[in-house]
């Protein structure tokens, strides 16, 4: 369902609500029943940020008189930065690294800065997973040259991190076979051998790997620790990250690196519904976690974690510095 047909869907409901008879007659008794509906951009059904993103939804929604939050499926951070820019969403989840080149015009925000961005808090590790088929000639990062790699949807974050990543480790993209395609894509292409490698950035597990690897025998390559910190100094923005042996159940540990996925608004969110919206998560986290695990990144120590104060919504910092106060 696009952003514009959510947004009609949720002009027609309101209108139906308000000529309704039964709100004709309590609308006179108490006008605070009025609701707030929210669109919410999260990512590919398969990855991260959809299922994350619901469950957000559903506690906003349920734990809330007034407010109703709907999800809409995007190619994820560029697009949902986009969206917020045209008002066509009110929150969504995108990568640090692409928050600070929409806040600050660089990179695909090029003489087009974002200023009204707005960071409500950090989220959880997303982890970039080079992943290859087990028969794959792909051993090393080198390898990857001259292959066929999906680096993600078209101007997704995904995408745009994936191809910019490569190239700060001398992978040009001249040097490959450039493929755009969403996650869910990307699984029938592996299957069907239509790629080499696919790189997928996200928090983990994650649903396509898992699934992808119900299908075919798949590996996650290693990025050795020297590669690694070359990378960060190149790319301040990401930082080195362990895949457990029991992730996904291969008994081995994999190196490799991560960003930070983000809850982000604009500067339209007023501050008690910015306060509100963050209150309703940490007071249900334990909820939050049942129903996704990547709930169990979220914390007041963590909230902060990559996040400059200026980027900060006004609302969400004084939620989390008044819940800093309360843990002391």
């Amino acid at each position: 369902m696009s952003s514009k047909t959510i947004k009609k869907y949720i002009l027609l409901l309101v209108m139906i609500i308000i000529t309704s008879p039964v709100f004709a007659q309590e609308k006179e008794l108490n006008i605070e029943k009025i609701i707030d509906f929210f669109a919410f951009g999260t990512g590919s059904t398969t990855g991260t940020y959809f299922p994350l993103g619901n469950a957000f939804a559903h506690v906003w929604t349920q734990k809330s008189k007034s407010i109703n939050v709907m999800t809409y499926s995007s190619n994820g951070s560029y697009e949902n930065i986009e969206l917020l820019r045209n008002h066509e969403v009110n929150l969504a989840i995108a990568q640090s690294d692409i928050v600070s080149e929409a806040l600050n015009g660089k990179g695909k925000f090029i003489g087009r800065p974002f200023k009204d961005l707005k960071v409500l808090m950090a989220l959880y590790p997303e982890v970039i997973q080079i992943v290859v088929s087990e028969k794959s000639d792909i051993k090393t990062l080198a390898d990857l040259k001259n292959h066929r790699i999906n680096v993600g949807a078209v101007n997704s974050g995904n995408a745009l991190t994936a191809v910019e990543f490569l190239n700060e480790l001398n992978i040009k993209e001249n040097e490959y076979t450039k493929i755009n395609m969403s996650y869910d894509e990307a699984i029938q292409a592996m299957e069907k051998d239509e790629c080499d490698a696919t790189i997928i950035i996200a928090g983990i597990p994650t649903k396509v790997v898992s699934e992808l690897k119900k299908r075919i025998a798949v590996r996650i390559i290693d990025i050795p620790l020297q590669t690694v910190a070359e990378a960060i100094q190149k790319l301040p923005y990401l930082s080195a990250f362990t895949i457990a042996d029991d992730i996904y159940g291969d008994n081995k540990q994999t190196s490799t690196l991560a960003v930070m996925a983000l809850l982000v608004t604009n500067s339209d969110l007023k501050d008690e519904l910015a306060y509100d919206l963050l209150k309703m998560l940490f007071d249900n986290l334990d909820y939050l976690k049942i129903i996704h695990e990547r709930a169990r990144d979220l914390s007041i120590k963590n909230a902060l974690r990559g996040i400059k104060k200026e980027y900060l919504h006004p609302g969400a910092e004084k939620f989390l510095n008044e819940a800093k106060q309360q843990k002391k």
